[in-house]
């Protein structure tokens, strides 16, 4: 996949990002800035494609230590049957550099309102006050209309797990880090959860999910008598406007882990600090016990790395959930195509791609490139690894792509999700936040 060094033009673009940017960028394309000039070694050429294709780079400066950069590479495309097996492009790919010794802020995972509903990036930006955002966690999406933005593994928002890994999902990798100290890691991650109280330990299932109901049970309006193993959740306040209703028992607790109430049925409204645990099949004759009894609890979380450490769970860790590690330590991971099973190997071709990674000092490189349109071909997961490599990072994960493709800066859609203007709703964004 890799191509000789060639001359890379290189300008800074003078639009102001007040102008929608990628309607800015396409106008400084046609205004001379694909001029030639000496190549340097941090810009080497995108090694997709064929060597020598034409390239250009349009930077902007966003902030101190922050800038997004525009590469269009390859030729014109004329034939949409020619997107997948096409090596002349044209790519185009939308890079946000984030030099965290230069900029003033953090990294950090944002959400709308709630956790179970979807927003455009765009509006997720402007909820959490991003200065810039990408799409990143997959998501439940069409797996339950009700709460589409549930996450599909595991979710951390600033020490808090607010939801597991998944147990079906083997793509499954995370990216996990410190918004303090800027260190990130991919890994393959477990989680265990217990709520203990005086006398009781109730180990959960999963977190912010719609418990299932055994089938033996699922007209059974009182699960306490049901025989067969049912699931047991824990719900935050900000879930949804509220908890999943249903068959089954549900015990809402108090900030400090203290029995509010217990219902013998599913679906409230939680109020603010409120945390409530669902149960049904046979795990509803336990809760319901549980909170008969009353008193207080200790939540405890344990997320655990593929090596078999804890992970810190302080206010700086922050969590997404991501599907197959591009890069490690410099060098590709993506597997060969001859161990991918056939009804697997869609995923690994071109599609519009969203990415993250860092550099071996600790630049931040958000990336997202543009897919299935005669614009832009989109990127397979071999040429996203080699992406990621040519714009320096050591360690990168793919993150969810296809239509949730979305970059935003300033409040400005950047890039053309599938070709278009229109943003698909996600469950999350990683997201900028400047300081102040």
């Amino acid at each position: 996949m890799s191509s000789p060094m060639t001359a890379i033009p290189l300008r800074r673009n003078p639009c102001r990002l007040r102008d929608r940017i990628v309607a800015c960028l396409a106008v400084a394309l046609t205004l001379g800035l694909s001029a030639p000039v000496t190549a340097t070694a941090a810009e080497p050429e995108l090694g997709i494609g064929d060597p020598g294709l034409p390239e250009t780079r349009n930077v902007i400066d966003i902030a101190p230590g922050v800038t997004l950069t525009r590469i269009d590479r390859g030729l014109p495309l004329d034939d949409p049957d020619d997107i997948r097996t096409t090596t002349t492009g044209p790519w185009v790919v939308n890079v946000l550099s984030i030099d965290p010794s230069v900029a003033k802020g953090r990294m950090v995972v944002a959400d709308g309102p709630t956790i179970a509903e979807t927003e455009t990036v765009q509006d997720i930006a402007q909820y959490a006050g991003a200065l810039a955002a990408i799409n990143s966690s997959f998501f439940t999406f069409t797996g339950d209309a009700d709460y589409p933005g549930d996450a599909g593994g595991l979710a951390i928002r600033g020490g808090k797990v607010i939801s597991e890994p998944s147990l079906t999902q083997e793509r499954e990798v995370d990216l996990i880090f410190n918004s303090q100290t800027n260190r990130m890691q991919i890994t393959k991650t477990t989680w265990t959860g217990t709520l203990t109280m005086p006398g009781t330990t109730l180990h959960l299932e999963r977190l912010n999910h719609r418990p299932s109901v055994p089938e033996a049970c699922e007209d059974l309006e009182d699960q306490t008598t049901c025989a067969e193993d049912g699931d047991t959740v824990r719900f935050d306040d900000r879930f949804s406007a509220a908890t999943p209703p249903g068959h089954g028992v549900e015990v809402v607790f108090d900030a400090k882990g203290c029995v509010v109430s217990t219902h013998d049925t599913r679906g409230l409204a939680l109020s603010a600090g409120q945390t409530s645990v669902q149960a049904t099949g046979s795990d509803a004759k336990t809760l319901a016990a549980l909170g008969e009894a009353g008193g207080c609890g200790t939540w405890k979380d344990r997320v655990v790395d593929e090596d078999g450490h804890a992970i810190p769970l302080t206010s700086h860790t922050w969590a997404v959930t991501g599907r197959v590690p591009l890069l490690k330590d410099g060098v590709s991971v993506v597997p060969p195509a001859e161990q991918i099973p056939e009804d697997g190997m869609d995923f690994f071709l071109r599609h519009p791609r969203t990415f993250v990674g860092q550099t071996a000092d600790g630049v931040w490189k958000l990336v997202v490139v543009d897919g299935r349109s005669t614009t832009s071909v989109g990127s397979s997961m071999w040429e996203s690894a080699q992406i990621a490599r040519d714009l320096g990072m050591v360690d990168a994960i793919n993150l969810d792509g296809g239509g949730s493709t979305t970059m935003v800066a300033n409040g400005e859609l950047v890039n053309l999700p599938q070709g278009e203007t229109t943003q698909r709703k996600v469950g999350d964004a990683m997201a900028w936040l400047p300081a102040g």
